[in-house]
């Protein structure tokens, strides 16, 4: 167990480094560090202050609310991606399978009731956007949901264009 940092008294040093870094490890638990960094990676091409956890190879766990004034981006340019295809309607037949949910957490104090999805069921369609965290618990990645819900809503509006342009046709056949 290590437990080592350094401290500025709780005030960013401005230095040439820019870098305010708190390095303690206690029973494994991801440590952050606070720096200005220069990437070269092209899918980031940018310089930015970051709060990163020291260990790169780690999952983050945040056991309360995340609150961003910012944005949350995931990289999604053309050139940092490879096969590329278009989802079909096979790829969301099974949308309409997963039963959306309110709930209450069991240890939730504050008795507030998201809106989500049950692991299980996702997983029995779309296993690829449940994940096993910390005690075998299975997480889901809603954000990758988003395109199978895009590409039904397109399709559903696909078929209300239609079913309008059928109405009208009647209407004026019977006029």
């Amino acid at each position: 167990m290590s437990n080592s940092f350094t401290s500025f008294n709780g005030k960013q040093q401005d230095n040439q480094q820019n870098i305010k870094q708190f390095t303690q490890t206690f029973n494994g638990v991801t440590q952050w560090i606070y720096k200005y960094i220069t990437t070269s990676n092209q899918v980031l091409n940018q310089s930015n202050q970051v709060l990163t956890p020291s260990n790169q190879n780690v999952d983050i766990y945040l056991p309360n609310n995340l609150t961003v004034v910012g944005s949350i981006n995931s990289p999604s340019d053309f050139f940092c991606k490879k096969e590329v295809n278009e989802l079909s309607k096979r790829d969301v037949l099974d949308l309409v399978n997963i039963t959306p949910v309110s709930f209450k957490y069991i240890n939730d104090k504050t008795e507030k009731k998201p809106l989500g999805v049950i692991a299980q069921e996702v997983e029995d369609y779309y296993p690829n956007l449940v994940s096993f965290g910390e005690d075998d618990l299975r997480t889901v990645n809603y954000i990758e949901l988003i395109p199978l819900l895009l590409y039904k809503i397109k399709e559903q509006q696909k078929s209300i264009d239609e079913l309008k342009m059928r109405i009208e046709d009647l209407e004026t056949y019977s006029k």
